[in-house]
């Protein structure tokens, strides 16, 4: 949508929200820019218009987030391996280790493990299995990612002598840490 085609939208919104009659409309199209309809306005036009029902009361809303948010952690859970579950999948979306970090995509991913279609569905089993299996997964993440931004392999570590989760967590973060340190100083 181009921005006239906006600005036209978001004027017909606030004439709505205002609660202007079609009368009271025209005679403030008229009294901004001497003209009675939007469709012959330029976009700096339309902008003043738009400026004046700001003035008047009218409020831009931004566009709500189609991705459902995880619930807050105040909230009940089933178990308290669930929590834990969407603590993890926060964290390696917010390391940039998950292409989609949304609560939709981690019940996908719960669904194609378990059948279950939403994380707070688990049985305790389940949530235990998906949990466990997370944090393998995550581990991987984060050891392919330091692999690639190190040189060094820890995925040879773990191979010889399996990491455990918080050792290789302790690590990524002290590294990430580093990493973040090093391209700011550049």
């Amino acid at each position: 949508m181009n921005s006239k085609a906006k600005l036209i939208q978001l004027i017909h919104v606030a004439k709505r929200e205002l609660r202007l009659d079609d009368e009271t409309y025209r005679a403030a199209l008229q009294g901004v820019c001497q003209k009675t309809s939007c469709k012959g306005m330029t976009v700096a036009e339309l902008q003043k218009v738009l400026n004046h029902f700001e003035d008047k009361g009218f409020k831009k809303r931004a566009k709500k987030s189609k991705k459902r948010q995880s619930p807050s952690g105040s909230k009940p859970v089933k178990w308290p391996e669930i929590r834990v579950i969407r603590a993890i999948w926060i964290q390696a979306a917010n390391d940039n280790l998950l292409k989609d970090g949304s609560e939709e995509a981690l019940d996908k991913w719960v669904f194609r493990m378990t059948g279950v279609r939403h994380v707070g569905w688990l049985s305790y089993d389940r949530a235990f299995k998906v949990l466990e299996s997370l944090k393998k997964w995550h581990k991987r993440l984060m050891i392919n990612w330091l692999d690639t931004e190190f040189g060094y392999s820890y995925a040879l570590l773990d191979k010889d002598e399996p990491l455990p989760y918080s050792q290789v967590t302790e690590v990524f973060e002290a590294c990430r840490k580093a990493h973040k340190e090093r391209k700011n100083a550049e």
